[in-house]
């Protein structure tokens, strides 16, 4: 079992409904409301229940409205924790890059899902610094080592040198998708699930 992320576009009007309205945040992120779940679990209607889920996860999966990465704590290592400039800043947007800044709790029937976001303002934050990293730069900071002592998900203890190309095509696209956002005026629910 492991650990992915859902880095996910939102137009701030939407947000503000998803922050106050854990039935419609919920619906917004899974494709199926709180209420929905109660009332299919209570029927045990598994199979529209289902469709519903499918039919969301199509959309998002399809539209560009979202990105799925196992690379968070990857980010999280040479982003982050190798930067003294903003390792130790956590009111800034840009130590949250991996796991969103604002905290919203969604309870789920079975386990609590983490969803945290940034506003679109933050998004910029972001999208500007991480314009100004070098993907040599964090070649150098990469060491196996360290990464197998610090038990970064998700090849630890088995992190090598040759991974380091790897590791940065899987951190391209999430960059990326905080350039498109920010250049879209967009903000981010970043949503960690277990797999």
């Amino acid at each position: 079992m492991g650990v992915s992320t859902y880095f996910q576009k939102i137009k701030n009007e939407e947000l503000e409904k998803v922050i106050n309205d854990v039935d419609y945040g919920f619906k917004y992120i899974s494709g199926v409301s709180l209420s929905e779940l109660d009332y299919y679990d209570q029927t045990d209607d598994t199979e529209t229940i289902g469709q519903m889920r499918d039919e969301r996860e199509t959309y998002l999966e399809t539209s560009g409205n979202r990105l799925m990465t196992g690379y968070w704590d990857v980010l999280d290592y040479l982003v982050v924790q190798k930067d003294e400039r903003i390792k130790n800043d956590t009111s800034a947007s840009t130590h949250h890059i991996a796991r969103g800044k604002h905290p919203i709790e969604l309870f789920i029937k079975h386990s609590l899902e983490r969803v945290r976001y940034f506003t679109s303002d933050e998004v910029k934050e972001v999208s500007n610094y991480i314009i100004s990293i070098d993907f040599s730069v964090l070649k150098l900071r990469y060491n196996p080592k360290e990464f197998n002592e610090s038990r970064v998900y998700f090849k630890h203890p088995n992190w090598e040198q040759n991974d380091i190309d790897h590791i940065l095509s899987g951190i391209k696209p999430i960059f990326d998708f905080y350039h498109l956002s920010a250049s879209d005026n967009l903000s981010l629910l970043v949503h960690m699930f277990l797999m």
